[in-house]
């Protein structure tokens, strides 16, 4: 696949080709954008209110789920604004800002699918050995198995990020 670099001209490079975007594709982009956002947290917010208002005692398959949702909802979030800030400022001084908002957003993805993993792993679990399940996944192991996750993949994206710079 070609790489798309996307400047403030609104000119688009492709393969090696140059296009140029109308300001109206700019702006219906960023429209669609932070709809898609607004759709995304929106969804991302009722199902963490469900679970916290109506769901009683919280359940570890709720847990991973909510845990899913914050990465999720964290993930749009940083996405919406890493399209937003390129546009209010054409400085360098905005470069340390676009990295961490960067490598945040893909610790958000990689989150994300480690959650997934664990749902998975969980539903496994729960079908294949349903007498063992209570013993297998408590409460107290999903809360350490979610925050391991984010260590570890937040410490993965550090490392790669370090060794890519070499």
């Amino acid at each position: 696949m070609g790489e798309i670099n996307v400047s403030i001209e609104r000119n688009v490079t492709y393969r090696g080709e140059n296009y140029f975007l109308e300001p109206w594709m700019v702006v219906l982009y960023y429209i669609i954008l932070q709809i898609e956002g607004l759709l995304s947290l929106t969804t991302n917010v009722c199902t963490l209110v469900v679970i916290v208002k109506y769901i009683h005692p919280v359940s570890q398959s709720y847990l991973l789920i909510s845990s899913l949702a914050i990465s999720d909802m964290s993930s749009v979030f940083m996405t919406v604004l890493m399209a937003i800030l390129p546009e209010l400022e054409d400085t360098g001084a905005w470069y340390p800002v676009c990295v961490f908002f960067q490598f945040w957003s893909v610790v958000l993805v990689y989150v994300g699918l480690a959650n997934l993993v664990l749902i998975t792993i969980d539903r496994y679990i729960y079908i294949t050995k349903p007498l063992r399940y209570d013993v297998l996944f408590t409460t107290t192991h999903v809360k350490v198995l979610i925050v391991l996750m984010w260590i570890v993949v937040v410490l993965e994206n550090i490392l790669i990020i370090l060794f890519m710079n070499e």
